[in-house]
């Protein structure tokens, strides 16, 4: 008989079929026997036996199944064993047509069949079943011996017969290590699944029933096949795991679906599975983690969103989740977007790409890559993807990328190719390690418009390039650190006129190049680090403003290696605009020797050509910068222009050189900044207080401070820290409880401190909650907590007398 499809689902629990359907077989082995299933062992072993000895299948909630082994205690590779055993149960199928589907849990490294044959056959064991008589539904199934669901859809010309159901696994010697077949939750049913309505319980503690799942792999069946019809919630009970390889989820729902953390405690965990969307709508998954599972093979990817043949994923939420792959495996992402479609889009929302997705509050670890989108070929963008909120690496070095020895790609903390409205905002970035051609932060290669293209508030810190002690490994290609590296769309990729670039708040330090234990120092390879790398499009309306960023490079001392703070290009001689102001650059690279006519360090390159020959250069503003170049000499630049085909590069060393031969910068300075003690990049000389120019579009800083009528150079607005920064500061009193949950009572001083505001932050410095405390308040009170990641957190409370903070809390 022809092959059914086979679809990777999950069976629908026994308390969805009280109207739409009817459960004409229904076996999960948790007596402990074969329950209404009769084996064909014969006197050969392996042999079908029902027990605790191969774990639960996922779907429901249990602890035992069918499985074949040399004894029903046991479990495990068959150590060169071979056989042919058979299980099979008699079902009648109602003689109303229906739509009848089969579904099971299974693991298998040896072949799987699932036969329908005539109630008169008897299987005999050592012998596999042969047309014309069986029906084969799927043949030689394996999962890589993790547990998986199916489901299998019947003909309706079964209706008003009985068949007998047979599962039958067979095995050569000759693979010795194969794990034998585990069956479990296997139900048949009759009739239509019923549309998903209203809210939803996720637990397995709870008995399955009509409004309680006991896998997502249930929840993401029903969506499957049965769609909704009205708004739903499926509520996920804290601190549980689900370890299963969850079935892709189409979700071409009209309605909202909320997948959402419950209670007090740590977020749910999936383990050994992701969550795969395919042409999804309307998704949202707040509060659930991904962990790897003991397999040696695991997912690539913990939340992957892609499009389907006819349309793409839109309006989905991945949030307030940890992402932590397998950092051994090649090419892992916490998310991957990807986009395949090669037909054109248009610059407008289009039902065949991915639009409108936004992923916040999760942190990502252990893996290759952080986060990674990617649309189609040509000018074939996804549609408005903000990024917000996400930590990228769990601060520890090499926790992104390639750290270990012998191993080698190139890594990124965000990679984005083809968006049209890309807005990355408020993440850190951190411990990305590579060992081939390039370590990037946050990488976006053609940005597209006419969408604006937003980088703001980010922190990258830590990005390594490890040279290997094998100088051949590749050895040909440069060796680049990048903390930003941010190019737009040439003319010929381009959707529309003008896509602006827009570059903020940024804080950019600890880039750098470093040997593995034993290798030596480079001589046959470049090197580079650019703080920030912006090539501006091909179209008239190619533009970027950078403002109020902090950005430190240094350039290790051997020769060939080269670095820049920001280095800005156009695609186009004739086109491209720069604006350039407010911002706090510096290279720190010590003295190099020799010096090569390749190595220049710099703090600004700027490939944008004049459109006259004299200043002032109207398509580059650059004013109210800090520009600090710390050690003088040979290829030592404080400004590098290129003016133009007939004036070529021109290079100047010092800030008053840069000023009189660009006419740029007129009131920047080149102060030392002197930051203070920790990882913020916060100056403490006195005389860069107040040295910016207000800018419209930039009205806070990277901590949402609101920007001064005058407002101060760097991503930080100074305050009261630039003048007290060795001041001890007050320390506030006892917050309770400790550790908190859901609550948390904050005593304040009261009148002494004013009108200000509470923050509780992360222990990565981000803000998680901020709430106004009025001028005579006694005490403050932080609610809504228990969604928060479990870690430490610290409190700050700022007012008039400025930032007074509390000792670390735990949650």
């Amino acid at each position: 008989m022809k092959n059914l499809l086979l679809l990777i689902g999950l069976a629908l629990s026994g308390g969805w079929t009280a109207r739409a359907q009817t459960a004409l077989l229904s076996e999960d082995f948790e007596t402990g026997t074969l329950g209404g299933f009769t084996a064909v062992n014969g006197q050969q072993q392996p042999a079908w036996h029902a027990g605790l000895a191969a774990g639960n299948g996922p779907r429901w909630a249990g602890s035992t199944a069918a499985f074949v082994s040399t004894s029903a205690g046991t479990y495990g590779p068959l150590a060169g064993l071979s056989g042919v055993v058979h299980l099979y149960q008699d079902v009648t199928f109602p003689a109303t047509p229906a739509d009848f589907v089969l579904r099971f849990d299974y693991r298998s490294q040896g072949a799987l069949d699932v036969l329908l044959v005539p109630t008169s056959y008897q299987p005999t064991a050592g012998v596999r079943p042969a047309s014309p008589t069986v029906m084969q539904l799927s043949a030689n199934l394996q999962s890589g011996g993790a547990y998986t669901s199916a489901w299998l859809r019947l003909p309706g010309a079964l209706a008003g017969t009985t068949q007998r159901l047979m599962f039958t696994w067979s095995s050569a010697s000759a693979v010795p290590a194969a794990l034998p077949a585990v069956l479990d939750n296997v139900l048949l049913t009759a009739g239509a699944p019923v549309a998903l309505a209203g809210t939803y319980t996720l637990d397995r503690q709870q008995p399955r029933g009509p409004r309680n799942f006991q896998s997502l792999t249930d929840a993401v069946y029903q969506l499957n096949t049965a769609g909704t019809s009205a708004p739903v919630m499926v509520n996920i009970a804290a601190g549980q795991r689900f370890t299963e390889l969850v079935p892709q989820l189409w979700g071409t729902n009209t309605h909202p679906v909320v997948f959402q953390k419950q209670g007090a405690g740590a977020n749910p965990e999936l383990q050994s599975g992701n969550i795969d969307l395919v042409g999804a709508h309307h998704l949202t998954f707040d509060g659930l983690d991904i962990v790897p599972g003991p397999e040696a093979v695991g997912r690539e990817a913990g939340y992957a969103i892609s499009g389907a043949f006819d349309q793409g994923s839109h309006d989905i939420r991945i949030r307030n989740a940890r992402i932590t792959m397998r950092q051994d495996q090649p090419h892992t992402k916490g998310i991957y977007q990807r986009n395949l479609l090669l037909a054109s889009s248009g610059p407008a929302d289009s039902a065949l790409v991915n639009r409108r997705i936004r992923y916040e509050n999760l942190q990502i670890q252990q893996s290759r890559h952080g986060i990674w989108v990617t649309a189609g070929v040509g000018n074939v963008p996804d549609f408005d993807v903000e990024v917000a909120r996400v930590t990228i690496g769990d601060g520890t070095s090499g926790s992104i990328g390639y750290p270990a020895a012998g191993a080698g790609y190139e890594a990124y903390g965000m990679y984005f190719m083809r968006v049209n409205g890309l807005n990355v905002h408020d993440n850190l970035v951190q411990n990305v390690v590579s060992r081939t051609n390039a370590a990037v932060g946050i990488y976006a290669y053609d940005l597209m418009g006419p969408r604006p293209a937003v980088f703001a508030n980010n922190r990258v810190r830590d990005i390594e390039f490890r040279h290997p002690a094998d100088p051949a490994m590749f050895a040909s290609l440069p060796a680049l650190v990048r903390g930003l590296w941010l190019l737009q769309a040439p003319a010929s990729r381009a959707l529309a006129a003008g896509h602006p670039l827009r570059v903020y708040n940024n804080e950019i330090s600890e880039l750098r190049h470093s040997l593995d234990p034993g290798a030596a120092q480079p001589t046959t390879r470049d090197g580079q680090t650019h703080g920030v790398l912006a090539d501006l499009g091909g179209m008239a309306g190619s533009a970027l403003l950078f403002a109020h960023n902090t950005v430190t490079v240094a350039a290790p001392a051997w020769a060939g290696f080269s670095s820049t703070a920001l280095w800005m290009g156009t695609k186009n001689q004739q086109y491209g605009t720069a604006e350039v102001v407010n911002n706090l650059l510096l290279n720190l690279t010590p003295a190099i020797s020799p010096v090569t006519a390749t190595t220049v360090q710099a703090v600004v390159d700027v490939g944008i050509p004049a459109t006259q020959a004299t200043p002032p250069l109207t398509r580059v503003r650059m004013d109210h910068n800090d520009l600090v170049l710390t050690t003088a000499g040979t290829q030592r630049r404080l400004g590098s222009y290129y003016a133009g085909p007939a004036a070529g590069t021109q290079a100047y060393a010092a800030l008053a050189a840069w000023q009189t031969g660009t006419g740029f910068d007129p009131n920047s300075l080149g102060l030392d900044p002197q930051f203070g003690p920790g990882p913020r990049l916060r100056p403490t000389t006195a005389a860069l207080d107040n040295a910016g120019t207000p800018l419209a579009a930039v009205t806070t800083d990277l901590e949402g401070t609101t920007r001064g009528a005058v407002p101060d150079v760097g991503a930080y607005e100074f305050g009261a820290g630039i003048t007290a920064a060795t001041t001890p500061r007050p320390v506030l009193a006892q917050p309770w409880p400790v550790p908190f949950a859901d609550e948390l009572t904050v005593a304040t001083p009261g009148a002494a401190l004013g009108a200000g505001q509470l923050e509780l932050l992360d222990a990565l410095g981000r803000v998680v909650r901020r709430q106004a405390v009025p001028r005579y308040s006694e005490a403050v009170r932080l609610t809504g907590l228990h969604s928060l990641p479990s870690g430490a957190y610290w409190l700050r409370l700022s007012g008039p007398a400025g930032p007074q903070y509390t000792r670390q809390l735990v949650h």
